[in-house]
Order: structure tokens, then C-alpha cells, then sequence
């Protein structure tokens, strides 16, 4: 499930960009970068998911973790939030190209949001992704509090070290690849 999940997103991705008729829509996707999706999978898969998880990518961009996340975890929601709404619209049209290919119907939901993740309501989420790459330090400092106030978030990903957290503790750091270069992921655990 692993490579085929990759695979099919890889493919769907690759072909929303291939049409002429959408591409233009979504210039400048790769503006900020984005993490390897096999190093993502790496890294998700290092976390214990179950179906009772909501999983929410902070930062979604064209979506690909939060797809990759639905496809592959048993997680009951995946969320994807992103307060560019082209780059939602493209990972809404990525989700629904992969999922009409899919013989099979679920429960489980995959959404996306074009949503300021600073003023979203997170609540339920119990396991949080946030890239973090564009943002500068008072908006990581900002986030950081907002995901130690959550009360169900049990587990977070990060491509950048966060500050100030209180209610998690850092259980490892792992290298990953992105569109850029390599960097550190940061895994955290609720205490």
C-alpha cells in the first residue's frame, strides 16, 4: 500500500498538471516546497495511527501528505488546510481525481480547507503535520501554543523546531528530503 498509494498520487498529480486547461490555474504550487512524499510516508509511518485518529497537514499545499495520510494510515479524517485557495482548489481536484479512481467506498473523510490555520478551529485533531518551512518565528511561536492547547493532539510533525511547547516533548528527530534539499523533521509526543 506504501508504493502504490505514492504512485497513484504521484500520477494523479501529474496529470492535473499535464492539462492545459487547469495548469495555468496552478502556477507557482512548488512556491514554498514541499517535503518528499516517500520521506513523509517515512515519517508518518513511524507514528502509531488508528481509526479513531483525525489527522490535520497545517500548511496543506497541493495536498499531497494529507492524501498520502488518508490513502495509507487508517486515520477516520484527514485534513488538509491551506490559506491559498489555489492551492486548495488543486488539492481538491487532486483528492477527487485519486478517489473516482478507487473501486471502493468509505466512511473515512479527506478534506480541505482554504482556511488561515492560525484561526482555525483544530479541537479534534490528534495528530498534526505542519511543514512550518514559510513561516517566520512569531508564526511558528504562535502555532506552537495553539497546538499545546489542543486537547486531544496526542502526536506532531514538524519541518521546523517548535517553541515553547509545554504540553509535548521531543522524541526524535529524522532527516528527511524535500524539493529544496534535506532537512530535520521533528517528532513530538504528548508528555
Amino acid at each position: 500500500m506504501f508504493t502504490q498509494s505514492i504512485q497513484r498520487i504521484e500520477n494523479a498529480y501529474d496529470s492535473i498538471l499535464a492539462n492545459q486547461t487547469s495548469a495555468h490555474l496552478y502556477e507557482g504550487l512548488s512556491l514554498y516546497g514541499e517535503i518528499d512524499l516517500r520521506s513523509f510516508a517515512d515519517l508518518i509511518h513511524s507514528v502509531p495511527l488508528s481509526h479513531q485518529d483525525v489527522f490535520a497537514d497545517l500548511g496543506s499545499g497541493p495536498g499531497k501528505p494529507t492524501l498520502y495520510t488518508f490513502l495509507a494510515t487508517p486515520v477516520q479524517i484527514a485534513l488538509g488546510f491551506e490559506w491559498d485557495a489555489a492551492r486548495c482548489a488543486f488539492a481538491e481536484q487532486l483528492k477527487n481525481n485519486i478517489l473516482n479512481s478507487l473501486e471502493q467506498t468509505t466512511s473515512r473523510q479527506c478534506l480541505f480547507f482554504p482556511h488561515n490555520i492560525l484561526k482555525t478551529d483544530l479541537s479534534n485533531v490528534t495528530c498534526a503535520y505542519f511543514d512550518a518551512t514559510a513561516f517566520p518565528v512569531p508564526g511558528i511561536i504562535a502555532m506552537s501554543q495553539i497546538l499545546d492547547r489542543l486537547p486531544k493532539l496526542h502526536t506532531i510533525l514538524s519541518l521546523r523546531p517548535l517553541i515553547g511547547l509545554k504540553k509535548f516533548s521531543l522524541l526524535r528527530r529524522q532527516r528527511v528530503f524535500c524539493s529544496w534539499d534535506c532537512q530535520m523533521a521533528y517528532l513530538y509526543t504528548a508528555r
